[in-house]
Parts: C-alpha cells; sequence; structure tokens
C-alpha cells in the first residue's frame, strides 16, 4: 500500500511539473527568486544552483522580461519568478497577465507557491474580506498578489474563497471578447498600449492574442483581463491587425479583431533610395534599402538577398553574386561602374517557408 501511495505521488509530481502550455528549459546562471516579477516582492526562497530542474510557466514584462518557473526543492514544489536573461527556453513562452484584477478575499485560505496543494503552502494565512490583486485562473486555483511587512507576496488561493472568480461562475450573457488600443495611429519609438477584455460565458476564460502581421508577438493565458505594451518599429507594416480568442469554460468561442496604422508606415518590404539616378562611367553608385519588419518572415525581420544587375549599351546584362543582407533595417550598397549603360540592384525576400518576392531598385543612369 505505501508503495501504492509513493507511486500515485511521483505521478502526480510528475503531471503537476508540466502544465499546460508549459516550455521545457533550463538555467544559463544561478537562479534568484521572488515571489513576483520584481526585486519590489519577496525572495525568501534565496538563489537556486545552475543544474536546478525547471520548467517555464509564462512570462511577464516589466522593466525587463521576468519567468515563471516550477522546480522542486527538498521534495516540495515550488513556484517563483527570475529573469528571462537566466533561461534557456525550447520553445514559444506565453505571456501572462499583466495587469491584476482588484477583488477580495470571500473566505480565508492558506497561500501555497503553485495551484493546489501538492505544492509547498506559503507562511501566510489570508483572511476573509482582505483586498487582493487577482492575476488568473488555473486548476481551481487563482493566483493573487497581497503586502506582507511592506514586500509585495504572489501566492495561489482556492478559487472559492475569491471574489468573482469562482470556478461554476456563469454569466446569462454570452461570451465577448473585446480589444481597446491606446492608439489607432501610433508614431515609431511609442508603445502601443492594447488591452483585452472577456465578458459573459462562463468562468474561467483561456485567452490567446496575435499580432497577424508581425509573428514573434503572440501571448496566450487564463483570466478575463490582459494588458500588453507593444513597441512600435520604424518600417513597420502600413495596415496592422491584432486578433484576441477567448474560450470559456463550457467551451464556448469569441473573438475580435482591432488594426491599427504606424505613421510614416512602408507599404511594400522593402523600398529604395536612388541618390543620384544618372552616373559618370568609372564612377560611383549607390542604392539605399529600406527593408521593414515583415509578416510571414522568421521573427517579423526580412531576411533577403540582393545582387547588382548592369545592361551595357549593346543589351548584354551581367549578374553579380546573390549576398545576404539579413535583418537589416538600412542597408547602403555601392557599385563601381565601368562603362556606359543601365544599372538597378534586384532584392530578393524570402517569406518564413519556402517562398520568395523579387524586387528591383530604380535604374540608374550610366553614361
Amino acid at each position: 500500500m505505501k508503495k501504492l501511495l509513493s507511486l500515485l505521488l511521483a505521478l502526480l509530481l510528475m503531471l503537476s511539473v508540466s502544465p499546460a502550455g508549459a516550455v521545457q528549459a533550463s538555467l544559463n546562471q544561478r537562479m534568484a527568486t521572488r515571489s513576483g516579477p520584481s526585486t519590489l516582492y519577496t525572495e525568501e526562497l534565496g538563489t537556486l544552483p545552475q543544474n536546478t530542474p525547471i520548467t517555464l510557466i509564462e512570462q511577464v514584462m516589466g522593466s525587463v522580461p521576468w519567468g515563471l518557473v516550477e522546480f522542486e526543492k527538498r521534495g516540495l514544489l515550488y513556484r517563483a519568478y527570475t529573469g528571462m536573461k537566466r533561461i534557456n527556453a525550447y520553445g514559444e513562452v506565453p505571456w501572462g497577465i499583466q495587469e491584476g484584477t482588484h477583488t477580495q478575499m470571500q473566505a480565508g485560505s492558506q497561500v501555497y507557491y503553485g495551484p493546489g496543494q501538492h505544492y509547498a503552502p506559503r507562511q501566510e494565512y489570508l483572511s476573509a474580506g482582505q483586498a487582493v490583486l487577482a492575476f488568473g485562473w488555473e486548476k481551481g486555483y487563482v493566483m493573487v498578489e497581497y503586502t506582507v511587512g511592506g514586500k509585495k507576496v504572489r501566492g495561489y488561493v482556492p478559487d472559492t474563497c475569491v471574489q468573482g472568480f469562482t470556478s461554476q461562475t456563469t454569466s446569462a450573457q454570452p461570451l465577448q471578447a473585446f480589444i481597446n488600443l491606446s492608439d489607432f495611429n501610433p508614431r515609431p519609438g511609442q508603445n502601443l498600449v492594447v488591452t483585452f477584455l472577456a465578458t459573459g460565458g462562463t468562468a474561467p476564460y483561456e485567452y490567446h492574442y496575435i499580432w497577424e502581421d508581425d509573428i514573434d508577438f503572440t501571448g496566450s493565458g487564463i483570466g478575463d483581463y490582459a494588458q500588453v505594451s507593444y513597441p512600435v518599429k520604424e518600417g513597420m507594416y502600413p495596415r496592422n491587425s491584432i486578433s484576441f480568442y477567448v474560450t470559456d469554460a463550457r467551451g464556448a468561442e469569441a473573438s475580435q479583431r482591432a488594426q491599427f496604422m504606424p505613421q510614416n508606415a512602408q507599404a511594400e518590404e522593402v523600398a529604395f533610395e536612388v541618390p543620384a539616378n544618372r552616373v559618370r562611367a568609372g564612377s560611383n553608385a549607390r542604392v539605399v534599402v529600406w527593408a521593414q519588419y515583415s509578416p510571414n518572415v522568421y521573427m517579423g525581420y526580412l531576411w533577403y538577398d540582393y545582387r547588382w544587375v548592369f545592361e551595357d549599351t549593346a543589351g548584354r546584362r551581367s549578374y553579380g553574386s546573390m549576398t545576404e543582407s539579413p535583418r537589416q533595417q538600412r542597408s547602403v550598397m555601392d557599385y563601381t561602374t565601368s562603362s556606359p549603360g543601365k544599372l538597378w540592384l534586384e532584392c530578393r525576400v524570402y517569406d518564413s517557408g519556402d517562398g520568395y518576392t523579387d524586387y528591383s531598385s530604380p535604374v540608374i543612369e550610366v553614361y
């Protein structure tokens, strides 16, 4: 009987170390541990060795990115935050809820380091009526934030103890998804603040958002509210689409889509600037390539090849060799002419698959 119980406990621990959406990861240095995503939170677990096995649950953007990791210490399961710079992640890391929801405890509860009583208990006990910030639901537990001795703390309590987060709560209203943008025409260098909200249906909610024209910016989580700050880059697409997808506890689905148009947006993937469209033979010709951040390209950056094409006065063409120019926003290309004719630059832009699109610069006359 004892052996059976030990096997069941071991199985439970293995299952809990890999929750839905978690990413396998390892440490590249010793791991500092905080109960929340900044140095304003408690650090009672100390610093752990680099060889500590971890699973990465999600990441949150503060002044720097922080990762919520799960690990075992002295036979007990814990979750804590550490800087993403300390982590090697082996997969796409989901984004957690950025802003908590103000609520309160409707019943007293012990606090745990993770979503369940198989995680280590924290020292704190929260009383009914205590104000907390709620950061989403997982497996019948809610992550809440509170204060102890002037320091912030995050931990997990049963959903039945938190006002508004009972897992069986049902609304008479249909499930709806909303997106709010801080600016529909942001300028480069500005942070676009995007708020996602789910209402109605049956709590809890699972959500996923994606910038459809910038494939390196997606996120997912559990809860009815998320807010992200997105850096607007030079050379972005003129029409950027953001989609928000929500599923409630009964499987109902809802979605919403919004668009924004950055100022000075570039209409094509590449644009050319030709300082002089007529040059003397034997002198230098120049083309400047402006490459925008593009959809369907790895991490949203253009990866392209370029080559010079020269056509002499008899119509014969000569081609330079293809040269890679990955992830450059502005590239200056020079060519020393030798005889009269026509000269231009070809760019071959690759997508995330095997396809590509060819672009040609304006023609430079060589006399």
